[in-house]
């Protein structure tokens, strides 16, 4: 069975994504300023497409990563 198929890599990938936009959304929302609602609530909004974005490169890019570094994952049936 190919790795981004796998349950473990898709909740993986899910967890690694949501981390990550969080990681952004907290950056960027401590530059802004209190009084900016308006910039805050797009920043809401892209925070949530920032998640599916993030799972979209992982699922294409880290399998071919984690296949580099370990060829044999593949082959595993775990």
């Amino acid at each position: 069975m190919p790795i981004e198929l796998r349950k473990w890599f898709q909740i993986f990938i899910g967890v690694l994504s949501l981390l990550l936009s969080i990681l952004c959304l907290l950056a960027i929302r401590s530059a802004l300023p209190e009084s900016a609602t308006l910039a805050l609530a797009a920043l809401c909004a892209l925070f949530i497409g920032a998640i599916s974005g993030f799972y979209n490169l992982f699922r294409v890019f880290l399998p071919l990563i984690m296949l580099r570094l370990w060829p044999g994952i593949e082959k595993n049936h775990g």
